[in-house]
């Protein structure tokens, strides 16, 4: 077993980035860390180098777009967080969910008696969130970035949901207006009358409308359902085209509508899987461009490739220098190993 014993000491002499992190990574146990004479913070900091590489690379990727949230693109997601309370740190920490612009999380087993104090416990950085709780079992969490309006909630018994609003100018030169209703409809749920009635009124037919949520309706075998009947008749379209339960069934959906004005915005989804989940997550992406493809360009000015290169030359150059050198020191041993052998087959031979 490898045991680090002064990883101070260790910290105190690095020169190079991630040289801290290498350090440290070698306990095997927290009980094996010993920090003496201060932590360094100077000392633990990232390559500047390699920092410029990845986003280089990033730049470059043909999946570009789904790095990260772009000023070209809004990003919307929906997922079956499984009581939030129990998940809220796993949900902090999702790259996926964090890279929306906006994300809904349904069943999050909150009470509804708590709604206005959540936002104290559940607060995300750079989110603006609202909570429409049902207690075990149901509610529906929402959380936005400031371009999202938000226009409203319905709390029943056995659904919840909430709408939000944004204008954005597409490339073609119009503004575009899209409106997101997130829904979370509870198993067996006997008021669906109530919800569609509440649904109808969240609904805006000269608007880009997406409805996506768990609707808890396997939507091949409840294909009649009044609800999935009441949206095809109104022209929205499911998109949703894979199971997106661990036990096979597809009950969490994506509608749209779009109106006849707003036909060439490409809107396109994927799914994602969190571990923490029983259900497949909906990301959603509207693109304000005409085609969902964008030629990425480096953010990297020439200068700091030319220095990049440089670098890489010089290290090059280095190590072919310090191989020749080594090259030659081995020949000089080598030769100076023969010479005496040489010289004694010689005097044998006399």
């Amino acid at each position: 077993m490898f045991f680090l014993q002064t990883p101070s000491q260790t910290l105190s002499v690095t020169s190079e980035g991630s040289m801290s992190y290498i350090a440290l990574s070698r306990i095997k146990a927290i009980s094996q860390l010993y920090l003496l004479n201060g932590l360094y913070e100077e000392k633990i900091y990232t390559s500047q180098k390699a920092l410029k590489a990845l986003k280089y690379l990033e730049d470059r990727a043909i999946n570009a777009d789904s790095i990260g949230k772009r000023n070209d693109q809004i990003k919307i997601a929906c997922l079956n967080v499984q009581n939030l309370r129990h998940h809220f740190e796993d949900v902090s920490h999702d790259h996926t969910l964090r890279a929306q612009n906006l994300f809904f999380l349904c069943e999050t087993w909150l009470s509804n008696t708590q709604n206005d104090t959540m936002d104290n416990y559940y607060h995300l950085d750079n989110y603006s969130s609202k909570f429409c709780s049902a207690g075990y079992g149901k509610g529906l969490a929402a959380y936005s970035d400031p371009i999202f309006a938000f226009q409203g909630q319905h709390r029943g018994s056995h659904y919840q949901m909430m709408k939000y609003s944004t204008p954005f100018m597409h490339s073609l030169g119009k503004i575009v207006n899209l409106e997101i209703v997130g829904l979370f409809r509870s198993s067996g749920n006997m008021k669906d009358d109530e919800l569609l009635s509440d649904l109808t009124s969240m609904i805006n037919k000269d608007k880009i409308c997406i409805i996506l949520g768990d609707f808890n309706l396997r939507y091949t075998k409840d294909n009649q359902h009044i609800i999935i009947q009441y949206l095809k008749n109104n022209n929205f379209c499911q998109q949703v085209d894979h199971l997106t339960h661990k036990r096979g069934g597809k009950i969490d959906f994506f509608f749209i509508r779009k109106a006849n004005a707003f036909q060439d915005v490409v809107i396109t989804y994927e799914l994602y899987g969190a571990f923490y989940s029983d259900h497949f997550g909906l990301c959603i992406k509207i693109n304000k461009g005409r085609d969902g493809f964008k030629k990425m360009e480096s953010s990297l000015t020439s200068d700091i490739l030319r220095s990049l290169a440089d670098s890489t030359n010089n290290h090059g150059i280095k190590s072919n220098k310090e191989s020749s050198k080594k090259q030659a020191n081995n020949k000089r041993k080598t030769y100076s190993a023969k010479a005496p052998t040489q010289s004694t087959n010689k005097k044998s031979k006399i």
